[in-house]
């Protein structure tokens, strides 16, 4: 989803993702991030995480499918879609977006351990993270995420 309202050339991207939650218009024109992309010129883009809502990389939620479902592979989807932001804006956005915009990955709770990681593992591609009420620590049973997982596929009946 895409909020290119405020947006002008030069302005910041604002990349959001919801984390372990289905994505919805709501991410990029009712948040707070949306006032701070009218303040700052930004354009505004909420993605969806593997596995959740509509975004399945695979044919099905088996575990053989879900073995795909990695921090690692995750955040390499994101700095996929910020690579294609640099090379080849034209293909995700109506306006032009230059190739050197700055990139600040934001989000809250799981989705802002992401942004905070995605500053860490990516600082060429990502200039900033707003992580809020992150758990960026690390565990070694992190079942937050499993429970998360387990909603999710109780409400598509696996």
């Amino acid at each position: 989803m895409v909020n290119d309202k405020y947006y002008k050339p030069g302005g910041p991207i604002y990349i959001l993702t919801p984390g372990e939650s289905e994505v919805s218009a709501m991410y990029t024109e009712d948040t707070h991030f949306v006032s701070l992309a009218s303040e700052t010129n930004g354009l505004m883009v909420a993605i969806e995480h593997r596995f959740f809502g509509n975004s399945n990389p695979m044919p099905d939620l088996s575990g053989a499918s879900l073995k795909y479902l990695t921090l690692e592979n995750t955040l390499e989807d994101f700095a996929r879609f910020i690579r294609t932001v640099k090379t080849n804006s034209s293909s995700l956005f109506q306006k032009a977006v230059p190739a050197n915009s700055k990139i600040v990955f934001v989000g809250g709770s799981y989705g802002g351990a992401l942004a905070a990681w995605m500053r860490a593992m990516y600082p060429d591609l990502v200039t900033a993270a707003w992580a809020s009420s992150a758990p960026v620590f690390t565990y070694i049973d992190f079942y937050h995420l499993d429970q998360a997982l387990g909603r999710h596929l109780t409400a598509r009946g696996c």
